[in-house]
């Protein structure tokens, strides 16, 4: 994975540092992509790289997979009741007979390089009945958000072009795709409503 290492990347390993920061730096995020998700008729959703599980509030049957151990304890605590359920493990360890109708995957791309993303994104696919939502971050220019940029734990940010490209490296078309600047508009996000060609 293309994470980061040292005190400072380590730190964002605690959930309430990652809370914390997410929430000043990066907020807004889970109203936009409930609103997304509201539009289709989803029982089921299948989030991969769940963090702390703030984004369980878009579904009610959702199911949060993350290999972080501590963002999962955090979320089981927080948000595990009524259908959400988290599992600490990686999404190849997932059974491939259980399908959700919708699997997103948030901020987390830029986490990985082109070849597991694409991975990640086909294995997505294969438990995914409808559609796939994928959300990461794009490269800004002005000096505040490019400062954040550089100490993010993620080597991988990808221009617009680039995502689009793996996306469709991975087998998907792409219905749809969004901007979101999220509060205070230091980061800019893209969104891509993906199906399987």
């Amino acid at each position: 994975m293309g994470d980061r290492t040292g005190p400072l990347y380590n730190l964002l390993n605690r959930p309430l540092v990652f809370n914390v920061i997410r929430s000043i730096l990066d907020g807004g995020q889970v109203k936009y992509i409930s609103r997304i998700l509201k539009e289709y008729d989803f029982e089921s959703v299948l989030d991969v790289c769940c963090g702390c599980g703030a984004f369980s509030r878009v579904s009610k049957d959702y199911t949060g997979v993350d290999y972080n151990h501590h963002f999962i304890q955090h979320a089981r605590r927080r948000y595990g009741k009524g259908g959400k359920e988290f599992l600490a493990s990686d999404i190849q360890d997932l059974d491939p007979s259980t399908k959700y109708d919708a699997s997103m995957i948030i901020n987390s791309i830029h986490h990985f390089s082109d070849r597991e993303t694409v991975a990640i994104l086909k294995m997505m696919g294969e438990v995914t009945r409808k559609m796939v939502l994928v959300h990461d971050l794009i490269p800004r220019e002005n000096f505040i958000s490019k400062f954040f940029y550089a100490i993010d734990r993620g080597q991988y940010i990808r221009t617009l072009s680039k995502q689009e490209e793996i996306i469709h490296e991975a087998g998907f078309s792409i219905k749809s795709s969004f901007h979101h600047r999220t509060f205070p508009g230091i980061y800019m996000h893209s969104t891509f409503l993906c199906f399987k060609e």
